[in-house]
């Protein structure tokens, strides 16, 4: 190997690294990403927990359409908590230590 195709696999080599920098930004995305998405699947099953406690007779009185607005409210509830729960913080963090023993 002459002295330039040495040098510019050294320098192909200490490029690298940079390159693969958004890939581990773009992992600590999708492990926060995650770490919401259970949250708020274990949260919508508490709020639908809650909302069974609710006396039916409310705005809608007994409709189908109070059982669609409680499903949608209950998911909308469950991802906005999700999103500043420490529940989430919790489970990013295990997948993140998870992930450093793999």
């Amino acid at each position: 190997m002459n002295d330039i195709s040495g040098a510019n696999f050294h320098l192909q080599q200490a490029t690298q690294p940079k390159a693969a920098l958004p890939k581990i930004q773009s992992s600590a995305s999708k492990i926060r990403e995650a770490s919401e998405g259970f949250a708020a699947v274990f949260l919508s099953q508490m709020v639908e927990k809650m909302f069974e406690s609710v006396n039916e007779d409310s705005f809608y009185g007994n409709s189908n359409g109070q059982d669609i607005f409680r499903s949608m409210a209950t998911q909308e509830y469950a991802v906005s908590l999700s999103k500043t729960s420490p529940l989430s913080d919790q489970i990013e963090q295990s997948l993140r230590r998870y992930q450093e023993v793999i």
